[in-house]
C-alpha cells in the first residue's frame, strides 16, 4: 500500500513539475509559430501570417511538414501589430539550418524594420557570412540612430540545426546559441515607438516592392516574448525543444 502511494505522489510531483515548466515557457509568449507547413500562431493573440513562396520541409526531428524551407527568395509576413513591436524588454527564440551552397552574405531569420531607413523602431536576427564563416548577428534600432549591431558567435557546424536566442534587457542584449550563453554587449538602440512594418521571417523589408536580404535554409518554432528568461529556463526551452 505505502509503495503504491509513493508512486502516486512521484506521480503528481512529475506532473507538477512538468506543468509548471510549460506555464513558464508559455509565459509572455506573445506569437509563437511553429511553422508546421504554414503560419499558424498558435498564441490566441492572432498573429497568422502569409507564406510567399516558401514550402514545407522536415523538421530536425524528421517529422514531414514539420519545419518551412526559404530558397532564398521567399518569405513570410506577419501584420504589424503593437505587441510584436516589442519594448526594452523580450525574447525571440527560433531555429535555424543554414544551405550554405545557396546563402548569401545576409540571412534574415526575422525582422521588423526596413533595411535603408532609421526612421524606425525594429529588430533582426541575421546569420551573416563573413569570409567565408558564418556568425549570428543581432540588430536593433531605435527611431533615431543607425542599426546597432552585436555579432556574438560564429558557428562551426552551418549545416545542423541550431537553436538561437536573443534577449534584450532594455540595457543590454544577450544571445544563446543551442543552449549556451554566447555573450552579452550593450543595447545601443533602445525600441520604443515601432513602426508599421510587417514582421518577416526570411527576409527583410528593403523599401522596394520585394523584401531582401533573404533567408537561404529552414527555419522552425519561432517564438516571441515580451520578458527575458533567466538561464535556467533557456536551457530548458532548448532542451525542451530537442526532444
Amino acid at each position: 500500500m505505502k509503495c503504491i502511494e509513493l508512486m502516486l505522489c512521484a506521480t503528481l510531483l512529475i506532473l507538477f513539475v512538468v506543468s509548471s515548466s510549460f506555464a513558464e515557457i508559455t509565459d509572455g509568449l506573445v506569437a509563437y509559430f511553429p511553422l508546421n507547413g504554414d503560419a499558424i500562431d498558435l498564441t490566441n493573440n492572432g498573429h497568422h501570417g502569409k507564406v510567399n513562396g516558401a514550402n514545407p520541409t522536415k523538421d530536425r526531428f524528421g517529422n514531414i511538414q514539420g519545419a518551412i524551407h526559404f530558397s532564398g527568395n521567399d518569405y513570410i509576413s506577419v501584420s504589424s501589430s503593437p505587441t510584436l513591436c516589442l519594448s526594452n524588454v523580450s525574447t525571440i527564440s527560433a531555429w535555424f539550418r543554414l544551405t550554405p551552397t545557396t546563402a548569401g552574405t545576409s540571412n534574415t531569420i526575422l525582422s521588423t524594420f526596413q533595411i535603408d531607413s532609421e526612421s524606425e523602431d525594429g529588430y533582426a536576427i541575421i546569420i551573416e557570412k563573413v569570409k567565408e564563416k558564418y556568425r549570428v548577428l543581432f540588430v536593433a534600432q531605435d527611431g533615431s540612430k543607425p542599426l546597432a549591431k552585436e555579432p556574438f558567435f560564429y558557428i562551426n557546424d552551418i549545416k545542423a540545426w541550431h537553436h538561437v536566442v536573443w534577449m534584450n534587457y532594455g540595457d543590454r542584449i544577450s544571445g544563446y546559441f543551442d543552449g549556451f550563453h554566447i555573450g552579452t554587449g550593450p543595447q545601443l538602440a533602445k525600441l520604443t515607438t515601432g513602426n508599421s512594418n510587417p514582421l518577416l521571417i526570411g527576409a527583410m523589408q528593403n523599401g522596394g516592392p520585394k523584401p531582401g536580404n533573404y533567408f537561404s535554409g529552414d527555419i522552425d518554432d519561432v517564438r516571441i516574448y515580451n520578458r527575458t528568461f533567466p538561464e535556467c529556463e533557456i536551457v530548458e526551452l532548448y532542451t525542451e525543444d530537442s526532444d
